[in-house]
């Protein structure tokens, strides 16, 4: 009986003081993605797409498919899934049909995900997300945007979440 009291007063030392040389963990700060895109017209770049910041990217007039979006984590970063919110306003300007590609050098790519109609938000918030078949690891995230749904004049979206 005298052994377990020991045993128990001691595990409970440990785990209140730690052990050893053991410290705290301290959070970590992934750099800022950077995002680039094959065009855009004047001043409405890709980069408010994840602060979903109005009006988003729009690519050149006519766009010249394919267009895409690239990420650039500056790290690897897993990844399970894409989402897009189309402009306000503008959903025949949304990406339709889209591959999604990964890198970890920005020269040679793989295909993680595909889309042959993301013109029609599947969430309650109004977002595209397109699912990954499986967990993707990756420095580079690139959407690749074949088609729109319908405007002839550009390919626009507002919003762009990675989880």
């Amino acid at each position: 009986m005298h052994f377990y009291k020991i045993l128990t007063i001691t595990a409970t030392i440990i785990a209140l003081t730690g052990c050893g040389d053991s410290k705290p963990l301290k959070a970590v700060e992934l750099p800022t993605p950077k995002i680039t895109a094959s065009s855009q017209l004047e001043k409405y770049g890709p980069e408010g797409l994840l602060s979903a910041t109005q009006p988003g990217w729009h690519s050149s007039n006519p766009p010249k498919f394919p267009e895409w979006v690239m990420v650039d984590f500056q790290v690897s970063r897993e990844v399970r899934l894409l989402g897009l919110l189309p402009q306000d306003g503008n959903p025949t300007r949304a990406p339709k049909s889209i591959h999604v590609e990964i890198s970890n050098d920005g020269n040679s790519w793989s295909q993680a995900a595909t889309s042959g109609d993301a013109c029609s938000p599947n969430t309650p918030d109004g977002w595209s997300e397109i699912k990954f078949a499986k967990p993707v690891t990756a420095r580079y995230l690139k959407i690749v945007i074949l088609s729109n749904c319908g405007d002839p004049g550009l390919v626009t979206f507002r919003g762009l979440r990675l989880g």
